[in-house]
């Protein structure tokens, strides 16, 4: 078993979890992301992202990978409920709208681009800026004291 210290632990390393990594490493936070998972997510998931969203990636180098990322996917505007990706259509709407002029507010535009394209963009900006993501690595427990928080991790391999 080895032990490592950091100041922030990520539970978790989907969208959210590969964000605050990003963000922290961003603003010299040093943290560790774990993420049971091998890699990123093999599934398209959430698509649009909104000028805001954008004008963040933008502050952390990501937004012009993530318009190159989303060629093809600009006049995507239906949005779906579904049971899961194979599953019951609950509903289906044409609605987003990705063409409207924010010029006046913001330089950034809706991001139409599936999350499997996003997750890898910020995985590889939040490594470069030297975060530590650890895929593969399974968050087994944690328990507060009056140090801070101690957590027991395990590898893919059954490691801790």
């Amino acid at each position: 078993m080895s032990t490592s210290s950091t100041r922030v632990l990520i539970a978790g390393g989907s969208l959210v979890g590969l964000s605050t990594a990003l963000f922290l490493a961003h603003h010299n936070v040093p943290c560790i992301m774990v993420e049971r998972h091998p890699s990123t997510s093999i599934h398209p998931r959430a698509v649009g992202y909104y000028p805001r969203t954008a004008e963040l990636l933008r502050t952390v180098g990501v937004e012009e990978a993530a318009k190159s990322a989303a060629a093809g996917f600009e006049k995507h505007k239906t949005r779906a409920g579904v049971v899961s990706l194979a599953g019951e259509v609950l509903f289906s709407k044409e609605e987003l709208e990705g063409g409207d002029d924010l010029s006046d507010l913001t330089p950034s535009k809706l991001l139409l681009l599936p999350q499997d394209r996003l997750e890898p963009l910020l995985r590889a900006r939040a490594e470069k800026l030297g975060a530590d993501l650890r895929f593969g690595t399974e968050l087994v427990s944690f328990a507060q004291d009056d140090d801070g928080v101690s957590a027991v991790l395990r590898d893919a391999d059954g490691a801790e």
